[in-house]
């Protein structure tokens, strides 16, 4: 059994969660740390030294750093955080904004191309969104077979609900991938003539937030529904939930 390590992440967190009534996910707090947290510190663990969060900037927990720190001046970054005992995060938005997995993307890879990676690096694409990373990275980077085509690996559960935002993929075939992206369009599309490896994962690695009843089943699962209380003034990025407000965040009719 051999286990393999990412050399970075492209952490997708920009989309509108008109389902949630348009709350940050990043920012959403599950068991004391933010998703975007959570994500970022699953891919740490799993080898990741390189992070791109393609979305809106949100304050950083503790073992992590904006990149915006080390920039100059006017805005540009000079230093890369290899010079750094703190790994450090690059955020960005995609040209135009909202405008689709697929092209979030593709602006993480150009963002890591100036990153040091090696064509046989493994690389990271998740959303934001999903509490378990850590489960299904350990899915997709664990492997019994040496042979296994590791170009574009993708997470499917027993049941075949198939998890576009859960991929590892090799450095080389993502940035060849990446020249096909266009706006508006899904990863689906995007993978439609790569065929990727899927590997089994946990239905909790492919669990992702979009409703106020999917942020109430990870609560609930973690056990943790009862001790998490919303402050009413708070902004949206400070906010905590229950399971008896997590309505609020439903669209009105």
């Amino acid at each position: 059994m051999r286990q393999y390590k990412i050399a970075a992440g492209i952490c997708l967190s920009g989309g509108l969660a008109r389902r949630l009534g348009g709350v940050s996910k990043s920012a959403l707090p599950i068991e004391g740390k933010t998703l975007l947290d959570r994500s970022l510190h699953a891919l740490q663990a799993h080898g990741a030294s390189r992070f791109v969060v393609v979305g809106p900037r949100e304050p950083l927990g503790d073992g992590l750093e904006d990149m915006a720190s080390i920039s100059d001046s006017h805005g540009q970054v000079v230093v890369y955080h290899e010079n750094y005992d703190t790994p450090q995060v690059q955020f960005l938005t995609e040209d135009p904004p909202h405008s689709g997995p697929a092209w979030a993307t593709a602006a993480g890879i150009a963002a890591l191309s100036f990153r040091g990676l090696l064509p046989d690096d493994l690389v990271a694409v998740v959303s934001v969104d999903l509490p378990f990373l850590d489960l299904g990275l350990d899915a997709l980077l664990t492997s019994d077979n040496e042979c296994t085509d590791r170009s574009h690996t993708l997470g499917i559960t027993s049941s075949g609900h198939q998890q576009w935002l859960l991929g590892v993929h090799r450095w080389d075939a993502l940035r060849s991938l990446s020249a096909h992206a266009q706006p508006n369009q899904s990863l689906m599309s995007l993978f439609a003539d790569v065929h990727p490896t899927w590997v089994v994962i946990e239905d909790e690695a492919a669990h992702d937030i979009d409703t106020p009843e999917d942020l109430a089943t990870v609560l609930a699962t973690l056990g943790c529904a009862d001790s998490v209380r919303e402050d009413s003034r708070a902004t949206p990025a400070e906010q905590t939930l229950n399971d008896d407000d997590i309505g609020q965040y439903a669209l009105p009719s």
